[in-house]
């Protein structure tokens, strides 16, 4: 049987890429096209052409990539050092909700400039993505503690 630490040696040694070479980012912007369908990450939008729009999200992909990461990364530490990890990982998870909340209202900003009469202004896709995420980390900490 392979400690969970050389598991976590192995496949999240790298910097944001699973054993070497399949990067997050993609995934998380996956995750969130699927979840929410933000209009700066659909190509089929005006809100996707605008740079200022693309640039603010590529951003928030780059920073919650380590964020998650680290998240995973804390399932290779033992059971005594578990609680501290997830203590760091909540407070990343803060700050990137932070900066999700500033992304969706940048985003709404946008979308009322470009498109005044919307029925479907900019809903809080990233901080609604994050919230889900969060909440699925709460629930599997929980069940882990419980057992």
């Amino acid at each position: 049987i392979l400690p969970r630490s050389y598991f976590v040696y192995l496949a999240l040694n790298y910097k944001g890429k699973f054993f070497s070479h399949i990067s997050l980012k993609p995934l998380i912007k996956e995750d969130l096209r699927l979840f929410t369908n933000p209009a700066c990450l659909n190509p089929k939008t005006v809100v996707a052409e605008i740079t200022q729009a693309c640039d603010a999200a590529e951003s928030f992909l780059v920073k919650a990539a380590p964020v998650i990461l680290d998240w995973l990364n804390v399932y290779g530490y033992h059971r005594s050092t578990h609680r501290q990890r997830m203590t760091q990982t909540m407070e990343f998870f803060a700050d990137l909700q932070i900066e999700a909340d500033h992304l969706d209202r940048l985003l709404h900003d946008i979308t009322e400039k470009t498109n005044p009469g919307s029925e479907r202004p900019n809903v809080s896709a990233f901080g609604c993505w994050l919230l889900n995420y969060l909440v699925q980390v709460h629930v599997i900490m929980l069940m882990e503690y419980l057992l």
